[in-house]
């Protein structure tokens, strides 16, 4: 009899851990997940909470869902571990979200894109196998083509994205500040505008990211597919402010937001004092950091607009021999 009351026991602990991942946690937890099921489960939950993923995961796109909704619980939610394949189309933030040594793999060529949706994506070493790259808007989503556009939340004040570490493994894609506009081909280009504050930095040795671009973009679907992003500063304004935050790189910065003033770049030399060498076109203002050994040759084609401002500190060096 003592032997069937253990084993009875021991299972329903055993039930009960399992149903752990399901329940409600307290700010500042970490919880491990090993299915979609677990993972949905805390996608959302209040407070910050960390979400090892300890087993390759599949998130389905079932009927009536379409962009991936993640956060929007009231505190920042942190995501890394193994592999999520994504059926889904593009993710949208709903608030403060990092993914950081993940790898992530978007199954569908529409929509290839993090939407930090006017809040904080942060990115740190991922590997992407997709079949293209993964690009990253600071600002929302406008003429949503999706299933579920009712779950879609409206953007946020201020979208920063933030790049550290090696990304090359498969490379993240091109940093937009404005919004993505989702309108269907074969339709009148619809313009949009993000009016909320952008910004865009990119920590030392940050790699495998592509440009930077000071406005949004529209995802070509020409034939059903999709993966190429068409810029435009005329169509997909960002007119909150634009700030780029660049450290040891020489990544391409196009600085046209589309309103009244261009996207202001800072460039910090995180040390070692080489000479960097970044293609800057069309923005406001340049500043190298004082207290550093900021070393800049401007590539050709590099351009600031009317009444632009530069600031070269002591000891720092900005060489125009290209422009």
């Amino acid at each position: 009899m003592w032997r069937k009351r253990i084993f009875s026991i021991i299972l329903c602990l055993a039930i009960l851990l399992s149903l752990l991942p399901n329940v409600a946690f307290a700010a500042g937890t970490a919880v491990n997940v090993s299915t979609w099921d677990e993972l949905e489960a805390v996608l959302r939950n209040p407070g910050d909470i960390t979400i090892n993923v300890i087993s390759d995961i599949f998130v389905p796109q079932t009927v009536g869902e379409d962009a991936l909704v993640v956060g929007g619980g009231g505190g920042t939610v942190t995501i890394t571990g193994r592999r999520i394949t994504l059926r889904r189309s593009g993710i949208v933030l709903a608030g403060d979200v990092t993914f950081k040594d993940i790898e992530l793999y978007f199954t569908s060529p529409v929509r290839n894109a993090i939407i930090a949706n006017g809040h904080t994506l942060t990115l740190e070493n991922i590997a992407n196998t997709s079949s293209s790259n993964i690009s990253l808007f600071c600002g929302g989503i406008t003429d949503y083509c999706g299933l579920n556009g009712a779950e879609i939340p409206a953007p946020g004040n201020m979208g920063h994205i933030i790049v550290k570490g090696d990304n090359t493994r498969g490379n993240l894609g091109n940093i937009y500040a404005g919004s993505l506009s989702d309108v269907v081909d074969g339709v009148l280009n619809s313009p949009n505008n993000y009016t909320g504050a952008a910004a865009v930095t990119l920590a030392p040795k940050a790699s495998g990211i592509g440009d930077i671009y000071a406005h949004g973009a529209r995802e070509n679907r020409s034939g059903g597919f999709g993966n190429e992003m068409l810029p435009n500063a005329d169509l997909y304004k960002a007119t909150g402010g634009v700030t780029v935050n660049l450290s040891n790189n020489s990544t391409n910065v196009y600085g046209a937001t589309g309103g009244s003033s261009n996207a202001a770049v800072v460039f910090t030399d995180a040390g070692n004092g080489y000479q960097y060498s970044p293609l800057l076109k069309d923005i406001s203002s340049l500043v190298l950091n004082a207290g550093t050994r900021a070393n800049m040759v401007l590539k050709a084609g590099s351009s600031f607009s009317p009444g632009a401002a530069v600031s070269v500190p002591e000891n720092t060096i900005l060489d125009f021999r290209n422009v």
